[in-house]
This record gives structure tokens, sequence and C-alpha cells, in this order.
């Protein structure tokens, strides 16, 4: 039925693109993990089938939000949890002010925004480094304490002696693990990248790359800047440093940044009404129309070839008759699963 609606024909033979019926074809699923199979496959069917949609630009993926926020009369849609957590601390952070233990107050208003914000983004980036599997209080010890800047590999060197666990910043560095660890040992190693083959214990150097450590290291440099260090940001201090005073200058103790940023962001959350959206059947229609259908505020992203290449190759990956590359991509990929449907 979907080749009939589209009246383009089907296949390279009988393919003809000036027959098409339509200049937008809009694929919209649920935010769930069936709705990302449902679009995964009808990527890689106009991908094989159909490219030349693809190639003129007639292929776009819906954009639903994934919340919806009330409040007294005010109502948002939320498209993800990093949009979510900055309305939430802009409701808040002009209700509290931040202080020392002695009760001297260090930020308010626009000021404390600004240092929430950038305690929100070292969350964001520490969630990626644990999803690789690495401990995040102690990546962050392997900080260059003159430059400020972190480490982009996990290295893994394993031999007859054991493993030992070292950290490069630049593939300068990583060259130079390897050669140190094949004199140690008197023979070539092999590399491993991204922990692959990691669960076979063979002899070699496997490392796991921390994309983000670049951008991190720039947020927590921001972060110094205002007076704030690392002991600050996770440690929780026997003695809390901090206190978040409200109007009235009652004070409640905070123990580090991430501590005040949850304390701020659940301020933020009284008296708000706040719906998540698994999928496109939990809005009403006129929700749906709203946010997901209307040309004036909808959003959508227009797929681009590398975009249906990609579908194509985890298809085939997930999807095909060879057994090892589907093996393999789960075990690359388990730790960086957010949301499971069982």
């Amino acid at each position: 039925m979907m080749i009939q609606a589209l009246g383009a024909g089907f296949g390279a033979e009988e393919f003809k693109i000036e027959n098409l019926r339509y200049h937008r074809i809009v694929i919209m699923t649920d935010a769930d993990v069936d709705g990302s199979h449902i679009r995964t496959l009808l990527l890689t069917f106009f991908y094989r089938k159909m490219p030349e949609l693809i190639q003129r630009g007639h292929i776009f993926i819906a954009q639903p939000p994934l919340y919806r926020i009330k409040r007294k009369n005010r109502e948002e849609y939320i498209d993800n949890d990093e949009q979510m957590t900055r309305i939430l601390l802009e409701m808040a952070v002009d209700e509290v002010r931040l202080a020392d233990a002695a009760g001297k107050v260090l930020a308010e208003g626009k000021a404390l925004g600004e240092i929430l914000q950038l305690v929100s983004e070292v969350e964001s980036h520490a969630d990626r480094v644990r999803r690789k599997g690495i401990d995040f209080r102690e990546y962050l010890l392997h900080r260059d304490p003159k430059t400020g800047s972190l480490p982009q590999y996990r290295v893994t060197i394993a031999s007859a002696d054991g493993e030992e666990t070292r950290y490069a910043r630049t593939e300068v560095e990583l060259r130079t693990l390897r050669e140190e660890a094949e004199r140690r040992s008197g023979a070539q190693l092999e590399i491993f990248q991204n922990g692959e083959a990691a669960q076979d214990r063979k002899p070699g150097i496997r490392w796991v790359e921390i994309y983000n450590a670049a951008a991190l290291a720039r947020t927590l440099a921001l972060l110094e800047k205002k007076g704030f260090t690392l002991d600050h940001l996770l440690d929780d201090a026997a003695t809390p440093p901090f206190q978040l005073l409200d109007g009235d200058d009652r004070g409640v103790p905070v123990s580090s940044l991430q501590h005040l940023l949850n304390q701020v962001r659940e301020l933020g959350r009284k008296g708000l009404n706040i719906q998540r959206y698994k999928g496109l059947g939990e809005m009403n229609p006129e929700q749906l129309w709203e946010t997901t259908l209307n040309p004036a505020n909808r959003k959508m992203l227009q797929v681009v070839l590398n975009d249906a290449a990609r579908a194509d190759e985890l298809f085939t990956i997930l999807m095909g008759d060879a057994v090892e590359p589907r093996r393999k991509f789960i075990e690359d990929n388990a730790l960086n699963v957010r949301n499971l449907d069982i």
C-alpha cells in the first residue's frame, strides 16, 4: 500500500521519480524500542529500493516531544532530558541562593543559573563516560593539573603477566604505550579497538575512546574560573561546604555541586505536572497536531544518504544471517542502553 500511495514505482527498473505524488515523506514512529526498529526498517527499505527519494531530499523523520509540562496556565512541550533540566532550573533558580557554610552568599540569579548549567553539562558528560564502563571519579583523577586536559583513551594492556589499565591523551601516547608494552613482552601485541574481543583476554592492547574528553575538560575549566574545584563537584564532604538559602534565609546543607543541582532541580518540579510520552498513541489528537503535525510548530529531520546507509548497516548487523557481527554489536553497545523495554 505504501508503494501504491507514493506512486513512483518500486525497484531500479520500475521506479520513476517524476510520478512521485508527495514532496515530503515523513516517518513518524513511537519513541520506544519498537518505534526505533520500525524507523530503521523503513529507512533501510528506502535506501535499498528507492534511494533517489533520499538523494533528492524527500524523506523526513518527525520529532515528537518527550515531555509535556504544565504549571498553572503555563504549558510547554520538551524535546529531551537536557532541555527538561534547563526548564526546571529556570523555574527554581530565582527562589534560592548559593551560600558557603558560614552563610556568605556566593551566587544567585543569573550567576547561579550559569553554575548550575555547567554542573548539568558535567552530569551529561559523566553519564557518557560511565556508559563506556569507566568509573567517572577515577577518570577525573587522571586530569592534567597544569593544562586541565583529560585522557582520550582508556587502555588495557593484557600480557602473560596479567592486565594493567593506563590512560592516554593522544594517539601518540597510545602508540607509545603499545611500544613500551611490546618491549616488555618481547613480542608484537595485537590491537583491539574499543574493547573488541575483550572477553577472550588474548595478549594485546585494548582501548576505549572517550569522545567527549575535550568538551568535558572545557566545562571543568569554566567551573574552576567560577571558583569551584573537582572536590566541590562530586565529593560528599563530611562537613557540607555549601548551603542553599531560600527567600527567608533558611539554609539547607549542600555537600557537593551535584547535590546542589539535584536540590534545585527538585525545587523546579514542585507544583509542576510532568507527562512523559513513550508513544504517539499517548497523545490526544489535539496534542499530536500541535506538537508533531502542525507546520507552524513541528520539528522534522531531513534524512541524508549517510543516515540511511547507517540504518542499512545496522539492519544487516542485527537482522542478517551472520551471528558474529551481531554478537559484537551487542557487546560493544550494551552499556549504552538508556531505556530498555522488557
